[in-house]
Order: C-alpha cells, then sequence, then structure tokens
C-alpha cells in the first residue's frame, strides 16, 4: 500500500484486467453471432433450405446495392490531391 490507501499501480493487475475485458467480451461478440443465426433458422424451419439459399441471396443483393452507391466514392487522400492539382 502507498500513503494514499490506493495499490500501487502494477502492468500485472493492468494483464488480468485486460484478460477479464477481453472475456466479457468475447461472450458478449460469442451471443451476437450465435444470435445473428435465429431469423435464418426460422426461415429454414418455415421455407426449408430452398427459403435459405434464396434468402441469402436476397441479402447478396441487398448489399451489393447499397455498395453500388460508394462505387465511384473517393478517398480523403484522392480528394486533396484532386484540390491541390486544380489550385
Amino acid at each position: 500500500m502507498c500513503r494514499h490507501g490506493r495499490r500501487p499501480h502494477t502492468p500485472a493487475a493492468d494483464l488480468t484486467l485486460r484478460l477479464r475485458l477481453q472475456g466479457i467480451l468475447g461472450w458478449i461478440a460469442y451471443l451476437g453471432a450465435a444470435n445473428a443465426g435465429i431469423p435464418l433458422s426460422h426461415v429454414v424451419s418455415s421455407a426449408g433450405w430452398n427459403g435459405f439459399f434464396t434468402t441469402l441471396l436476397g441479402a447478396c443483393g441487398v448489399a451489393l446495392l447499397l455498395l453500388s452507391t460508394v462505387a465511384n466514392a473517393q478517398s480523403y487522400n484522392q480528394r486533396v490531391a484532386a484540390r491541390a492539382a486544380s489550385a
């Protein structure tokens, strides 16, 4: 103990805290991934495997449509270079 009544800072305490946080965050990530499959399991139980693959193809189509909106977007560096070239 130091004179302020707190424990001194040690790297081992930091490591223990980081491992605990990684364990907690790992469980949160695991539960999120496990719950992400629930809607697809309902699709399989109601529409079968053909419905599952149709749903996945539809999701891919939606993703392609959303990504197509930013297909020609320039990065920050490209915009800066274009501004410098035009100035």
